[in-house]
Parts: structure tokens; sequence; C-alpha cells
């Protein structure tokens, strides 16, 4: 069974994450830009390989 992951996460006027959150049950404590649930284990290890595209979350 595939683990999901949220990722929250604040991005820049290019789309680059500049702060982002992730786990498996996580509460922010903030509101953030957006919100996205993977089940690639490796994109919260790799966040900074991403950015947000037509409020997709795209690998650079």
């Amino acid at each position: 069974m595939m683990l999901r992951i949220q990722i929250y996460c604040d991005v820049d006027e290019n789309g680059d994450i500049t702060e982002s959150v992730s786990g498996q049950r996580i509460v922010p404590d903030r509101q953030y830009d957006y919100f996205f649930m993977v089940e690639d284990q490796e994109i919260p290890n790799h966040i900074e390989d991403y950015k947000v595209e037509d409020r997709q979350l795209v690998k650079k």
C-alpha cells in the first residue's frame, strides 16, 4: 500500500517553493499558498527540485 504524503507550500512570483511542510498526517500551523497530496515518498525529501506551475507541483 502506497502512503500518501501531504505537502503544504508557499511559492515566490516564479512558482519556486520558498517554504514547505510535509508529512503523512499533519495540521499546518498557518495558511499556505498550496496543498498537494503525493504518493512519491521522495518528493518531500527533494522539494527544492520542484515548483508550482498552473497550480500543479512539477519537477524543475
